[in-house]
């Protein structure tokens, strides 16, 4: 293998380091580098890479380290060395591929992290408890040893940041960690114009902290100029670089009483011109955020009057933007008034909002999709279900196998080609032209992709239990599903309330949809209470006032017992079909009287009879019913 053999002396280190104010203090306190006794035996990167980490590099952005390594290890197999060599070579300049997230957010609880991690961080690159304190000591030499400042400042960072966790004994990590705040202000301040203006803000932010942290106020003064000075110059439209100052410092402790106004100063009057260009991201997001910075900090009356001056802004810029866009822009202009205390404001706005929501639904374009169907498949799969000698299993047959799988709609979403849901969130709409619920990116909200999808099946599947009916009705020669033999001898029906299981299905065989859906979603409520007692559960919750009243239909889904006793395919479609907003959400519709005239069709009604045909199967003896197709209810004939 191959080792450097040129080494950096002392004196000649000191004297490229000399009238640093850091390296005369090294001076003073002894040694610095102790290449000698501490990583004389230590594996060391190749003179080649050490030559190649003081070449220019390739990329327009010289503050850019992130792909430094993968160039190096084509090179090596270009070259031809084994891969125990390049593998030394990859974990020795590892701190090129630490990825930069901060202590709250780094696994290591540093500064630095690993560039990715496998799920559950069973493994991860670079891997932490694979360096030690031999791969600390060349860190430490080639902080000393090498040109570019940013790669220099990287290494000593790591020193900083890493040694003492890694096992290494050296006593002066301190002055690593301020020679790469030295570095970092260095190389940002050698860059006229930096090009990918990110990697610029990362290294002059890390280098403020370092010199707060080691309480450098030259430094922290020099890189607070270069960054105040690179976000003066920023064009107006580039958002996240005039912000910088703020969003990059502001939570820093260590600034000064006047450097904090200069930022926001720099940031008002940037607001300012957001609101002169009727630029509305700009707006809420500069002036939500000074906002929030002013309430945070206790200046409330100043924070009203951002949050005054960006809201009407918005409004203005709103009354032009259809119903839609407009609905979106004012419902956050309501949120900040709220946040800022502007309760009178607020109400105005409220007002606003619900008048320009009257027409976002007739904005709305339907969408069609054609999707082909097997109906012989169909017509097949329906007889099989109700191939029973008894109509009360068949019946409930047929309604299970129209229950959608949330298992498998899971599965769908994690090996679907559709991407949409992984990158975008969804905000569902009610009719009233309001968000009612919002459903985040895939891996943010799995749950709630899950509970839409089903929902969008059931109304596919409800059309096949339509026809399974009519196929049902044929086979037992029934009048319709209140002739079902049985179906009402279960102990979620108390007899005083079988006359109004009838009427409700009577009228959904009369297709009177309406008086079905009205009749029959409230006894079905009433039946949810009592599985919770026959689970032992209590049916009623104790109000703030100390009195009790009835558990609604979503208090009893959400009960343990109940959620733990229904399968979970049952559980899962009842939810989606009475009780979240993210799916059909009928069962409060109704009660609140919002349902619209579309809603009472023969697809909503079927749904509630098949949630019958669940439900009444559940007998004292056992919740879910045993797969046996011979199986028939006590007492039936």
């Amino acid at each position: 293998m191959n080792i450097v053999t040129r080494i950096l002396p002392e004196p000649e280190m000191m004297e490229r380091r000399q009238g640093n104010p850091l390296s005369d203090r090294v001076a003073s306190e002894g040694a610095l580098y102790k290449n000698a006794s501490q990583g004389g035996g230590s594996l060391q990167v190749s003179e080649d890479v050490v030559l190649w980490l003081d070449e220019p590099g390739p990329s327009s952005d010289p503050l850019d380290v992130s792909a430094i390594v993968s160039r190096f290890v084509v090179r090596l197999r270009e070259r031809g060395d084994a891969q125990e060599t390049i593998d030394d070579t990859i974990r020795l300049l590892s701190p090129l591929e630490f990825w930069t997230h901060g202590p709250a957010t780094s696994p290591w609880k540093s500064y630095f992290a690993p560039r990715f991690t496998t799920q559950n961080a069973q493994n991860e690159y670079p891997c932490l408890s694979k360096l030690n304190s031999d791969d600390v000591e060349e860190w430490a030499r080639l902080a000393y040893g090498l040109k570019h400042a940013v790669i220099r400042a990287r290494f000593a960072d790591a020193v900083w940041e890493l040694g003492k966790r890694l096992g290494s004994s050296r006593k002066d990590f301190h002055l690593y960690g301020q020679l790469a705040a030295e570095l970092y202000v260095e190389a940002a301040d050698a860059v006229v114009a930096p090009q990918n203006s990110f990697s610029f803000l990362e290294i002059v932010t890390r280098g403020i902290f370092l010199g707060m942290q080691f309480r450098r106020p030259e430094l922290v003064e020099k890189g607070f100029r270069r960054m105040v000075g690179f976000a003066a110059v920023a064009e107006q439209a580039h958002l996240g670089l005039w912000l910088a100052p703020f969003d990059r410092l502001m939570s820093l402790r260590g600034l000064s009483d006047s450097q904090r106004q200069e930022i926001l100063d720099h940031h008002e009057k940037r607001l300012r011109v957001s609101i002169a260009n009727r630029d509305v991201h700009q707006i809420r997001m500069a002036g939500g955020t000074l906002a929030k910075y002013l309430h945070d900090h206790k200046n409330y009356t100043r924070a009203k009057e951002i949050a005054l001056l960006c809201g009407e802004a918005v409004l203005d810029i709103a009354g032009g933007m259809n119903a839609a866009l407009a609905t979106h822009h004012i419902e956050a202009v309501l949120q900040s008034y709220r946040q800022a205390g502007l309760r009178q404001d607020a109400e105005r706005v409220h007002v606003l909002l619900e008048q320009r929501a009257k027409a976002v639904i007739a904005e709305m374009k339907p969408r069609r999709i054609e999707v082909p169907i097997d109906r012989k498949r169909i017509e097949d799969a329906i007889a099989e279900c109700i191939n029973v000698p008894h109509p009360f299993v068949a019946l409930y047959r047929l309604a299970e196998w129209c229950v959608a799988s949330p298992q498998g709609i899971r599965k769908q979403l994690e090996e679907g080609g559709f991407i949409a849901h992984r990158i975008m969130a969804t905000e569902i709409i009610g009719d009233h032209g309001l968000r009612v619920g919002m459903i985040g990116t895939d891996d943010d909200d799995i749950d709630g992709h899950v509970i839409m999808q089903m929902a969008q099946q059931m109304n596919f599947n409800s059309t096949v239990f339509l026809s399974g009916i009519e196929e049902w009705k044929k086979k037992f020669e029934l009048g319709g599903v209140p002739d079902t033999p049985s179906i009402f001898d279960c102990p979620l029906i108390p007899t005083d309330r079988v006359s109004l299981y009838r009427e409700g299905m009577a009228a959904f065989d009369r297709e009177d949809y309406i008086k079905s859906i009205h009749v029959l979603v409230p006894q079905i409520e009433n039946s949810l209470r009592e599985l919770l007692v026959v689970l032992g559960g209590s049916s009623t919750k104790a109000t703030e006032d100390g009195a009790f009243e009835l558990k609604n239909m979503n208090d009893v889904l959400h009960e343990a017992r109940v959620r733990e006793a229904l399968d979970e395919k049952l559980w899962s479609f009842l939810k989606v079909l009475y009780a979240d907003k993210r799916g059909m959400n009928l069962r409060n519709l109704v009660a609140h009287g919002v349902a619209p005239m579309e809603a009472f069709n023969p697809v909503t009604a079927s749904l509630v009879v098949q949630s019958i045909a669940l439900l009444s199967m559940i007998r004292p003896e056992a919740v879910i019913l045993p797969d046996d197709d011979a199986l028939v209810p006590d007492g039936a004939s």
